[in-house]
């Protein structure tokens, strides 16, 4: 069962991105979304779209500039992984969220929020795994007084102090810079994909409106 779970943490991108392109855009071209008709209704979804995009990009920038070039070789309990385990993965969670709210389609949102805890549920137990090996009962102590994923307010309240200093790696920004850009383009490509539906060049298969 181990085998299985480091199988799928290495393959999880590829076969994300393969469930993108045959189930979720076929989705996103053939089903209005739920805010179409309604003003309101599509200014909550969309600026909750974006709020949690922002959050999410920037808990990710936080999360790499801190931990920096210290991943397996120190073991990082303060800044962001004081607030959680895993501040990365629950950053990307934010972003699939905030991608879920934009295309306003709640079948879209359901099966991204299958997919991610699926895949990245894989990733975590790996790294779990790993963690544990390279820093033993350490790492064990930390586990069990650290949230795996979702800060609570008790961690939130004691992370409120002065923070460490962080370490700039220039190709860490660089790979962030594009990975955010990326995530990004979800935003005119949402406006312009609703905007096809609205007008009819876009069919519309599925109505949630």
């Amino acid at each position: 069962m181990e085998n299985f779970f480091l199988q799928v943490a290495r393959k999880r991108v590829d076969l994300i991105r393969l469930i993108a392109l045959m189930g979720a855009l076929p989705l996103i071209l053939t089903s209005r979304p739920l805010g179409a008709d309604n003003p309101l209704l599509d200014f909550w979804l969309e600026n909750t779209g974006y709020f949690l995009i922002i959050l999410g990009l920037g808990g990710r920038f936080w999360a790499y500039l801190h931990i920096g070039g210290r991943k397996s070789k120190a073991l990082t309990i303060t800044g962001p992984y004081a607030l959680c385990r895993h501040p990365l993965y629950f950053s990307s969670f934010l972003l699939v969220l905030g991608i879920g709210f934009l295309f306003e389609n709640w079948i879209l949102f359901l099966i991204a929020l299958s997919v991610f805890l699926l895949f990245h549920g894989a990733a975590i137990r790996k790294e779990e795994i790993k963690l544990s090996a390279l820093f033993g009962e350490s790492y064990d102590i930390y586990r069990r007084n650290t949230p795996k994923l979702f800060p609570t307010w008790k961690h939130l309240k004691k992370n409120r102090g002065p923070g460490t200093g962080v370490l700039i790696d220039s190709w860490l920004i660089r790979n962030q810079l594009l990975q955010s850009a990326g995530f990004l383009m979800f935003i005119p490509v949402a406006d312009l994909v609703e905007l096809f539906h609205r007008t009819g060049i876009l069919p519309n298969f599925l109505n949630f409106t």
